[in-house]
């Protein structure tokens, strides 16, 4: 690929990728939440709680296929073109009959089955910056991926306030944005040279690459109790008036939020070599848990600011060491569809199982809980720095 249609790809990507965003993380959350008021208002945050653990289940299983099957599509076309066009055709329907479910099971069903396009996006995306970018874009290609995701929230923001929370036309206008932004990928080809049995090696679970899984699992999450933290700090500084911990939250989320996109673009500038990933991945992911354990143990809402901006920031920094660093850990291998889709299952495993351990330590611990779990996140975090220092980089 020549410069210019390097840029153009990785252009296209992201805003691939940023649909993949606005579909599970800005719009469909949203309305879905009004939608099980709307449908059942006694048990509407049960009903959520079981929609978002199988949808996110049902990515899981869709980065994997997804990868399979963009990897043949790699070996026979030469591009993993059609899963862009899967995806461009597949979220507006799949988006439109979410908004109209007029039962539980419905929406349950359709949200599991909106999670497959926007899987199918992440995983091809993932694969095709790997395979074809240069190592000193990598980054900015990665931090350009962890930044869509804010995008993708002040976006939804935006659609909810000026809709009043229309669960309808949220999920509309997000799921036409969502296939729109699709488009310029659906349009271009990577024309890579076709993969075979005698000139790449089939997948396998290497010890480096294993080390970065391990490594991942503990960035994600981090990343996922950071996400949910802010409410719990917010009602254990000033509990005693729901709409001002909601407020104070909110202002929590937006200046780490901020943080965290400065700190995945600034990321994505400065990595340009594999060693350089491999040091911001490790210093970037300790930062990120101890910012939670300061969090955990902040006096006042000022304290928790700053932490918030440093943690928010480090986890910025992190999203952009991460596609480099597995660059790293994958070697010379040149077919990469099945290791994004690896690569995306192991990301959003931390935001099932990091729930289940928040909810054990409340049972245990309700005073304390807070504290404990950002114990237990730094003591992954530990482990995760520790394992990633041991995978070797040139």
């Amino acid at each position: 690929m020549t410069s210019a249609s390097s840029t153009s790809r990785l252009v296209s990507l992201w805003l691939a990728v940023l649909a993949g965003y606005v579909t599970v993380l800005a719009t469909a959350p949203v309305a879905a939440n009004v939608r099980l008021v709307q449908l059942d208002p006694a048990n509407a945050t049960a009903w959520y709680s079981m929609i978002a653990a199988s949808g996110a289940l049902s990515a899981a299983i869709g980065y994997v296929v997804f990868g399979k099957v963009s990897n043949n599509l790699r070996n026979r076309r030469g591009t993993r073109q059609p899963i862009f066009i899967f995806s461009l055709l597949a979220l507006a329907p799949a988006g439109y009959l979410l908004s109209i479910a007029d039962s539980v099971a419905t929406l349950w069903v359709l949200w599991c089955v909106v999670a497959l396009p926007a899987s199918a996006i992440l995983s091809a995306s993932t694969a095709i910056v790997l395979e074809v970018t240069p190592m000193h874009r990598i980054g900015l290609a990665s931090g350009l991926f962890g930044a869509g995701a804010v995008v993708a929230l002040l976006y939804g923001v935006f659609i909810g306030t000026v809709s009043n929370n229309n669960p309808q036309i949220v999920l509309l206008v997000g799921t036409l944005t969502a296939a729109a932004l699709c488009i310029p990928a659906a349009l271009q080809k990577e024309n890579v040279a076709a993969v075979t049995a005698a000139n790449d090696k089939k997948f396998r679970v290497t010890k480096p690459f294993a080390l970065f899984l391990v490594g991942t699992f503990a960035a994600m999450a981090a990343l996922a109790v950071f996400n949910d933290y802010f409410f719990q700090i917010a009602k254990r500084l000033d509990g005693s008036n729901v709409q001002a911990v909601a407020e104070l939250a909110q202002g929590f989320i937006a200046v780490s939020s901020v943080a965290l996109l400065l700190g995945s673009i600034v990321g994505g500038l400065l990595i340009r070599t594999a060693r350089q990933s491999r040091t911001l991945f490790m210093a970037s992911l300790l930062l990120a848990a101890l910012a939670l354990l300061a969090m955990s143990l902040a006096p006042n809402a000022n304290f928790v600011m700053v932490a918030a901006f440093v943690g928010g920031g480090s986890a910025g920094l992190n999203l952009a060491s991460q596609l480099p660093f597995m660059k790293a850990s994958l070697g010379e291998k040149a077919e990469l569809g099945l290791e994004s889709g690896a690569f995306n299952l192991v990301s959003v495993v931390p935001s099932i199982v990091m729930p289940a351990i928040g909810a054990l330590l409340v049972s245990v611990s309700p005073q304390n809980w807070l504290l404990f779990m950002s114990v237990v996140v730094l003591t992954i975090a530990l482990i995760g720095s520790a394992l990633a220092r041991a995978i070797r980089v040139h």
